[in-house]
């Protein structure tokens, strides 16, 4: 089954509380209509809606659960916290990524891949970057590896 028969099957025939087709569902469907099988542009706004339904799809629930159960419940990345959200890779292959692409993180090692923290698999202990080029350094300098002999 293809992308865009996942998205159809999940928002076109959807209901909403009443009974009644939801007219939001059936514009999700419509655009990724237009996205998926006529290859036509989107909006960005429109592109952001349907990204927004996907990450809720029963698709991608299932994707994140084998995620995680890969992750063990450990960040990827730090392995020292328990992994809470899922990061993708590359975005190469959106909405019918394969599990390789995709890695189970914590929050803050999240914000680190999204560029917006600070690398926490460094800094989780109280360790600083700088406290860990010092000792570098002194191991270096034991083994005659200094600065002077790059």
């Amino acid at each position: 089954m293809n992308i865009y028969e996942l998205v159809k099957q999940e928002f076109r025939y959807r209901t909403n509380r009443y009974g009644r087709r939801d007219p939001t569902k059936r514009r999700l469907a419509d655009i990724s209509s237009r996205f998926f099988v006529h290859h036509q542009r989107i909006t960005s706004d429109e592109f952001k809606e349907l990204w927004r339904a996907y990450l809720r799809s029963d698709y991608w629930q299932a994707r994140r659960t084998l995620v995680f159960q890969r992750a063990r419940g450990l960040c990827e990345h730090c392995g020292a916290a328990p992994a809470e959200e899922c990061h993708h890779l590359s975005y190469g292959h959106r909405f019918c990524e394969p599990l390789e692409d995709l890695l189970g993180v914590c929050r803050e090692c999240h914000l680190f891949f999204s560029k917006r923290g600070p690398d926490p698999a460094f800094n989780r202990d109280g360790v600083s970057l700088e406290t860990l080029n010092e000792k570098l350094d002194t191991v270096l300098q034991a083994i005659g590896l200094d600065k002077q002999h790059k």
